[in-house]
C-alpha cells in the first residue's frame, strides 16, 4: 500500500494487509512463532470474529459513525427457534441481513450499545472530541530504521490540531482501573506506534493520543485520558524492540517460540510486596 493516509479502505481489507500492525507487534512480543502461526502459517485456520470482538466493532460504529449504524446492523427479535414460527422469523432476519450486507445483533446488545452511544455523546469532553474528525482512516509507512512496512488505523483522527482519539470499552473506566488495563493490553505501545506512524505517513506529528473510555455496563460511565510522556517513552521503547525482532525474523526466515532453556519461576513482584506487608 502506498505510504500516507487512506480513506475508504474496509476493515477487512485493512486487516488482510501484510504490513505490521500493533496487534502483530503484540504477537511478536509473546513470541515470533505466535506471529508466524497467526499470519504466515500456510495451514493456519481462518480468523473468526469472537462475540466480544463483534460487540466492540458495533460499539465503535455507533459512537463514531452513528449515521451508518442502522444500515450496518439488523436487530434480531427475541424468538424461540424451537418453534416453527420462531425459526421462520429468525431465518427471515438472517436473509435480510445477508441481502443488505449487514450484521445481526441481539436486542439486548443493541439496547446496551444505544445506551453506551448516548453516554459518550452526552459527555462534554467526549462530545467535543468527536465534533470534528474522521473515523477509521488507514495510515501506511516504511520504518526508517528497519525498512519494515507498517500500518495503523486510528479510530478517530482530528485534523486541527492533529490528534488521535481511541475508543476503548472496559469493565472499569476509573483512572486506576484503566491504568492497569493499559499495561495489560499494551496500550502504551499502541499510543507511541500510532503517533509515530501518523507522523511518518503525513509528515506532521499529532499533538496527542487520547483514550475515550466507556464502561460496558450500567451506568456506562465515560472517562477521557491522554498518553503522558512517560507512557509514550515506555511504549516507544517496547514497540521498537518488537519491530527489530520482527525485522530480524523477516530477514532470517526463522520465527522462534519461547526460550529453550530451563528457567526458574518465582512469585510476581506484587505477591512479594504483599507478603512483606
Amino acid at each position: 500500500m502506498k505510504q500516507g493516509i487512506h480513506t475508504g479502505i474496509s476493515n477487512e481489507e485493512y486487516h488482510a494487509g501484510s504490513a505490521i500492525s500493533k496487534s502483530g507487534l503484540d504477537l511478536i512480543a509473546r513470541s515470533p512463532l505466535h506471529y508466524w502461526a497467526a499470519n504466515l502459517d500456510p495451514n493456519r485456520e481462518p480468523r473468526e470474529e469472537t462475540p466480544a470482538m463483534a460487540f466492540g466493532t458495533a460499539v465503535h460504529t455507533a459512537i463514531l459513525e452513528p449515521e451508518t449504524y442502522r444500515d450496518r446492523y439488523v436487530v434480531m427479535p427475541k424468538v424461540d427457534r424451537r418453534t416453527k414460527e420462531g425459526k421462520a422469523i429468525a431465518e427471515a432476519f438472517e436473509a435480510q441481513a445477508a441481502e443488505n450486507n449487514a450484521q445481526l445483533i441481539s436486542q439486548v446488545d443493541d439496547e446496551k450499545i444505544d445506551r453506551i452511544m448516548h453516554s459518550v455523546h452526552d459527555h462534554p469532553v467526549a462530545k467535543k472530541l468527536l465534533a470534528t474528525g474522521i473515523a477509521e482512516v488507514s495510515a501506511y509507512w516504511t520504518d526508517s530504521e528497519t525498512g519494515v512496512e507498517c500500518r495503523v488505523r486510528p479510530d478517530w483522527l482530528i485534523a486541527d490540531p492533529l490528534a488521535i482519539v481511541d475508543v476503548k470499552t472496559t469493565q472499569d473506566g476509573s483512572l486506576e482501573g484503566f491504568r492497569a488495563s493499559s499495561w495489560r493490553w499494551r496500550y502504551h505501545t499502541q499510543a507511541a506506534f500510532y503517533l509515530d506512524g501518523i507522523a511518518a505517513a503525513t509528515g506532521e506529528r499529532p499533538d496527542s493520543f487520547m483514550f475515550l473510555v466507556v464502561e460496558k455496563d450500567a451506568p456506562f460511565a465515560v472517562s477521557v485520558f491522554y498518553a503522558d510522556p512517560e507512557f509514550l517513552i515506555a511504549g516507544r521503547e517496547e514497540y521498537r524492540r518488537c519491530l527489530r525482532i520482527y525485522a530480524e525474523c523477516l530477514a532470517s526466515g526463522k520465527w522462534p517460540g519461547y526460550s529453550t532453556d530451563i528457567r526458574a519461576v518465582g512469585l510476581p513482584k506484587w505477591a512479594l510486596v504483599g507478603g512483606a506487608e
